[in-house]
């Protein structure tokens, strides 16, 4: 008997690390039929914390709607980062910024000459958050005012940890 739904195999095992913080993947093949298999560009985290997705939280409704008046190309683009980042994986585009806290990375995105930058900490158990965005951004160097609301709000956020 055959099936028309597509079948995911397993194909391989791959161990990445990144910032100190080490993922099993499991390599994946997509058979649309036992006779036509094709190998996409897929990679399945197989560690405990990344089969289930983290809920984002914002560090305010402000930060939220200042994201949402990005251009809707690059909405999207923040949007599928976050994503991965919310299943476990890492984005295509960030930096770790470790004087900001530990933990602590940036997603970079760029779109007509302008940079796009959210600075999110994913090292919680129960969730990604979100402590700040940076709007057409013109030089690669993050501004000192950026950094330092960033790390106000990093550490707030870690003092509020601690009461929870």
């Amino acid at each position: 008997m055959l099936c028309n739904s597509p079948v995911i195999l397993i194909v391989g095992f791959h161990n990445i690390s990144v910032e100190g913080i080490s993922s099993r993947f499991a390599l994946a093949s997509v058979c649309n039929s036992p006779a036509v298999c094709v190998i996409p560009k897929m990679v399945y985290d197989m560690d405990k914390e990344s089969r289930t997705k983290k809920v984002t939280r914002w560090h305010s409704d402000r930060l939220l709607d200042q994201v949402r008046s990005w251009p809707k190309s690059v909405r999207e683009q923040v949007g599928r980062q976050l994503n991965k980042v919310e299943f476990g994986g890492v984005p295509d585009d960030f930096k770790p910024m470790r004087t900001i806290g530990p933990g602590v990375a940036e997603i970079r995105l760029s779109e007509m000459g302008d940079q796009f930058r959210l600075i999110y900490v994913a090292k919680f158990e129960e969730a990604i958050y979100v402590i700040h965005a940076i709007t057409r951004k013109k030089s690669q160097k993050t501004s000192t005012l950026d950094m330092e609301v960033a790390r106000k709000r990093y550490s707030e956020l870690v003092q509020q940890r601690k009461f929870e």
